[in-house]
């Protein structure tokens, strides 16, 4: 079937109706409509024919961003609300609670016909629970529609429909009063594909965290005491052997160093005896992980890093029992490996953006990873704060964006201002605010395509223990985890230029990951409204090329697009310099015309200072320290000596 705008319009509000771009909102309207109709009639065949091997269809919608996605489906929900006894029903998953609530109160105020539409948080759901299969349209989140697929729950209570039975003049008592129909269920956006958990000795992935929970909900009277402390002794134990004794790249079952023995006897009582009810599902799924851990082979892979040794363990998250399902991702083609493998099909939807004519990307060379920024002295972020305030005096509206590490310092320095930090940055208080946004949780964040000019203070690399995780789930534990930095050999290192991983496929999914969370981010802008033709820039701070690379292929622009500016200059920076180059001044004036290492005149911090700033500023420092007259010779390895020119010592 095929719709005209018009014929829309009694569904659409008058705010949206204005933004959308024709083309571009009906072709995904279609796609969403097909899909829908395909659904109620597949689930009528199987009511009909419940042996049939007929498959639930698993389908991404990749329709990019701008083009109405939210709109689409808010349309059709509101065209098949009805008060008949045959409903259409759905459950509809969501990426936050700020997204799920904008779309329920959207329903409604368009309908005041009884359980139409539920939206269902921690808050709610024991209040509600009884009704919840009542509502015709059900919301949740992905975290809950992710633990519900690892059988934290009850998925029928969240995928049946009670539709009323309609007996005529038959009594009411003679037969139940419903009967359940299964769902059609819509993801917004990709929804959360992989099970995941970490072992190891350190604080932050600690082996018995999950087992101090639950002893800590178990009874005394259950579990004495005693076996609760010979219960974590056990597990330290075992995964501390596996992390010091193993040498393959996959774990072997940790029982095996006292199987058949009392000790496994005991160790089986303390796990079976532990109550797990009521307890958070972050420990019951740890907990899930270490029993398969401790009586199966090669579930997880060792990861030597080079700083820790770590058990990974992962799995690909299946929905396909939920019903049909649809996800709509606008970035979905960037990820298609993660899709594929789950074995959904990606439909897409032509792009009418004007990248080419409306896009420049301003790229800033300096080093923002973790580590750099990290660095105490925060010359980096300086750096990054004097270039945006710089930027604000020329009458440039930009809007930052950090990680949400460095939020408070951008905050207190200035480069994210009062207004900015009201509107986007203020932690969340009350239930109805927004959650603060970093350069992680920018997804669905719509009320930033007013700016024209935002910010990447920091690339949207993720751990990449993340990435790791991935490619365990997808191609399994015997995958080579390796960063190119922890290859010993350097002539195999050169092997791997560009690369931060040494496997391809884990590289390839880094990459993928890279192009859709960068489309996300830049889509937040006033880039999204397809029928302006005004102009967007984007600035980003990193030293990676390659990511330039990755930016041409997402947006389909050239060289062109993409402009390398310098940072504005950094007078602390300035300032540091000129306060090295007297120090060393003082140290090198009783020995004019010798060379030294830059560590035999001021240690590991004059190093760092150096090594630092060395790329981006090299002519600065060089002209700042010959003020002083000393030369800074770089020798054929690289290293850099520093000699004070005294010509009055070489004449005599």
């Amino acid at each position: 079937m095929t719709f005209e705008l018009e014929d829309l319009k009694p569904f659409i509000d008058s705010g949206q109706l204005n933004n959308l771009h024709p083309e571009a909102f009906l072709e995904t309207f279609g796609h969403i409509y097909d899909f829908v109709q395909q659904s109620q009639t597949i689930y009528t065949y199987l009511q009909k024919n419940p042996k049939s091997e007929t498959k639930y269809i698993k389908r991404v919608l990749n329709s990019p961003p701008g083009t109405g996605k939210t709109t689409a489906l808010q349309t059709i929900i509101k065209m098949n609300i009805t008060e008949t006894h045959q409903k259409h029903p759905f459950l509809l998953v969501f990426n936050n609670g700020d997204t799920m609530s904008n779309f329920v109160q959207n329903i409604y105020t368009y309908t005041d016909i009884p359980k139409t539409i539920l939206e269902v948080n921690d808050e709610n759901i024991h209040t509600v629970k009884s009704v919840i299969q009542e509502y015709q349209i059900l919301c949740i989140t992905q975290q809950r529609f992710r633990d519900l697929a690892l059988e934290y729950g009850n998925r029928e209570l969240f995928t049946q429909y009670a539709q009323k039975r309609h007996w005529g003049r038959l009594p009411s008592d003679i037969k139940p009063k419903h009967k359940y129909i299964p769902r059609t269920i819509v993801v917004d956006e990709m929804p959360i594909l992989f099970d995941s958990a970490v072992f190891d000795i350190s604080s932050e992935n600690n082996s018995v965290d999950w087992f101090d929970a639950l002893a800590d909900n178990t009874d005394n009277g259950k579990l004495i005491p005693f076996y609760k402390t010979k219960g974590r002794g056990l597990i330290n134990e075992l995964i501390n052997y596996e992390l010091l004794h193993s040498v393959g790249k996959t774990t072997k079952k940790l029982i095996r160093k006292y199987e058949g023995t009392d000790t496994e006897s005991v160790l089986r009582y303390i796990l079976d005896s532990l109550n797990t009810h009521g307890v958070e599902i972050e420990h019951l799924n740890k907990f899930k992980w270490f029993k398969k851990l401790l009586f199966e082979d090669d579930v997880g892979a060792i990861d030597r890093n080079g700083k820790k040794t770590v058990i990974l363990c992962s799995e690909y998250i299946d929905y396909s029992s939920f019903g049909n399902i649809l996800i709509l991702d606008g970035t979905a083609i960037h990820t298609s490996e993660v899709y594929r493998h789950g074995g959904y099909d990606i439909v897409e939807v032509n792009n009418y953006h004007n990248y080419k004519d409306r896009l420049t990307i301003e790229w800033c060379e300096i080093n923002t990873s973790s580590s750099a920024r990290n660095n105490k002295e925060k010359e980096i972020k300086e750096k990054i704060v004097s270039d945006i305030i710089s930027k604000r005096k020329n009458g440039i509206d930009i809007l930052p964006i950090p990680s949400k590490d460095d939020t408070n310092f951008y905050i207190q320095s200035g480069a994210i201002t009062p207004e900015q930090y009201e509107r986007y940055f203020r932690e969340k208080i009350n239930e109805n605010d927004q959650l603060a946004i970093n350069i992680r949780n920018l997804t669905g964040k719509n009320d930033l395509s007013q700016y024209n000019h935002i910010a990447l203070l920091n690339l949207p690399v993720l751990p990449p223990i993340t990435y790791k995780l991935q490619a365990i789930a997808l191609y399994g534990t015997d995958v080579d985890l390796r960063l190119v930095r922890d290859v010993d050999d350097k002539e195999e290192q050169k092997l791997y230029k560009d690369q931060w991983f040494v496997d391809s496929r884990l590289q390839n999914l880094f990459e993928q990951q890279m192009k859709a969370d960068l489309s996300q981010i830049i889509h937040r802008t006033s880039i999204r409204n397809i029928n302006s033709d005004t102009k967007v820039t984007v600035t980003l701070y990193h030293n990676k090329p390659k990511t330039n690379k990755l930016l041409k292929e997402i947006f389909h622009i050239s060289n062109e697009n993409i402009i390398e500016v310098p940072l504005q200059q950094n007078e602390k920076f300035k300032e540091k310099c000129y306060e090295w180059a007297e120090r060393v001044y003082e140290y090198l004036k009783g020995e004019p015309n010798r060379e030294f290492t830059v560590a035999k005149l001021g240690g590991k911090p004059f190093k760092n200072f150096i090594n630092r700033n060395w790329e981006q500023h090299k002519t600065e420092i060089i002209t700042i320290f010959s003020k002083f007259n000393i030369k800074i010779i770089i020798k054929k390895n690289g290293y850099k000596y520093f000699m004070l020119v005294d010509d009055s010592v070489l004449k005599m």
